[in-house]
């Protein structure tokens, strides 16, 4: 079991991309990047939520620009190797609240305004081996399907 009593074989691993400051959205009093500003696009669903979450900071994008207004990957921007992430909170939630949650949004209509979102290998360096392999996250994007993005060799590194 993790933190909080949540089966580890029924929970997955969510990712949020955190709004910093007036350019990601997050408003334009917010002072930018410090800790007080982090938000997240939706709260966590549960207190446990809060509890089995981490946040990582100093993630580059590869292959992708990081759209602070549309708050999703975008096109990368031609000469550009690597565009730094926002923060990034990675949170242990329950599978069936996170179904549900999908449900909700589906049955309400707003499952069409949400951007599509693409699983991204996150490499401990630029050298993209199993042995710097750290974990997948999913980010959302536009206007590309998910293999186009793949094909692309869009990455995330920790390193820039």
């Amino acid at each position: 079991r993790g933190a909080g009593g949540l089966p580890l074989d029924a929970a997955i691993l969510r990712t949020d991309v955190l709004r910093t400051g007036p350019e990601d959205g997050a408003g334009a009093d917010a002072p930018s990047r410090t800790a007080k500003a982090l938000t997240a696009p939706e709260a966590p669903s549960s207190p446990t939520a809060a509890v089995n979450s981490v946040c990582m900071a100093g993630i580059s994008l590869h292959g992708a620009t990081w759209d602070r207004a549309g708050h999703r990957m975008a096109e990368p921007v031609p000469h550009q190797i690597s565009c730094p992430m926002p923060p990034i909170r990675l949170s242990l939630q329950a599978e069936s609240a996170t179904a549900d949650a999908a449900a909700r949004e589906s049955a309400a209509g707003e499952g069409a305004a949400r951007p599509a979102r693409v699983d991204v290998p996150l490499y401990f360096d630029a050298r993209r081996g199993m042995q710097s392999h750290v974990m997948t996250l999913s980010l959302p994007a536009r206007d590309r399907a998910a293999s186009a993005w793949t094909i692309g060799g869009t990455i995330a590194t920790c390193n820039p």
